[in-house]
């Protein structure tokens, strides 16, 4: 079996990133899995299955930043 690696960038903290996760034992609170512990409250408006929110990344966000 082959496999690839992929790579993309993101401008923002959402559902795009594949550690952010709404947590459902925190009422959906925002959360991120390599850091493990909450980022954002969550808005009742917000899809949670398609979080799209535009926010900032956290401070101490595991991703490597673009120079």
């Amino acid at each position: 079996m082959k496999t690839k690696i992929v790579s993309y960038e993101i401008a923002h903290c959402n559902s795009l990133c594949r550690n952010f996760y709404h947590n459902y034992d925190d009422e959906e609170k925002c959360w991120c899995s390599v850091l493990n512990k909450k980022i954002f409250d969550v808005d009742n408006n917000v899809d949670i299955f398609c979080d799209l929110v535009e926010r900032e990344f956290p401070e101490d966000c595991p991703l490597d930043e673009k120079v």
